[in-house]
């Protein structure tokens, strides 16, 4: 809230300890805002989530490092290195999936990169969908060279979505089938007006009513933000 004119975070993990990870820092005129998605749930998640945290504490924090696709380029590098791959049946192909948003304070700009994840931005009474490369930060890709890092302006104030696939893969309804990315985006748009607190109540109780009794997939998380444009100018 120090950061965000109105924010909500729905989380809901599979099992007690997540996959899923948010993490934010001010660095000087610029709030990075990280939404990471790794592979596997519960325990084996948790130990990615823990590094993920741990590397992008160093990346940004230590190294000052606030570009997004240069945040990503370390990450997947430092992931690499650490993650132990194997060979033949016990290879791992353990990775993240990583949006890194990147706001200038004292502009109506921010910068972003994608790590096989894309994003939602509500302005004007329009959703843009964004995506970034399909590389997931720590899969080990020959011929990838490195990430890009992309810039969108702002002339009114926005409504940031993050979001991990667990919802929209979840499995449940009438007909057991997955919620998908449509509905998704219709329960977005449905209550795009209402306040962001009234707006996480509609996806928690969605949610609810879609799973049923079915189980759950994988761990599931929502991240929205609202952010008014800098008058001062």
């Amino acid at each position: 809230k120090d950061f965000f004119d109105e924010h909500f975070i729905f989380s809901r993990p599979k099992d007690i300890v997540s996959g899923d990870f948010y993490w934010m820092e001010k660095v000087g005129d610029n709030t990075v805002l990280v939404l990471g998605d790794c592979t596997g749930h519960g325990v084996p998640g948790s130990f990615m989530t823990l590094l993920g945290f741990n590397l992008l504490n160093s990346a940004v924090l230590e190294n000052r490092i606030i570009d997004p696709g240069q945040i990503l380029n370390r990450l997947d590098t430092q992931l690499q290195k650490h993650l132990p791959r194997g060979e033949g049946k016990n290879q791992v192909n353990d990775a993240m999936e990583l949006t890194i948003c990147v706001f200038n304070d004292k502009k109506n700009e921010m910068a972003y990169a994608c790590a096989g994840s894309r994003f939602l931005i509500y302005e004007g009474g329009d959703f843009t969908m964004f995506k970034g490369d399909n590389k997931h930060a720590g899969d080990v890709r020959e011929e990838f060279v490195s990430y890009n890092t992309h810039f969108t302006s702002f002339k009114s104030d926005i409504n940031l979505i993050l979001f991990a696939d667990g919802f929209q893969d979840q499995f449940g309804g009438a007909r057991d089938k997955k919620f998908s990315f449509r509905r998704l985006l219709e329960l977005f748009e449905e209550n795009i007006q209402l306040p962001l607190s009234s707006q996480q109540g509609l996806i928690s109780e969605t949610f609810d009513q879609w799973i049923g009794k079915a189980d759950q997939t994988d761990d599931v998380t929502v991240v929205s933000v609202k952010r008014k444009i800098n008058n001062t100018q």
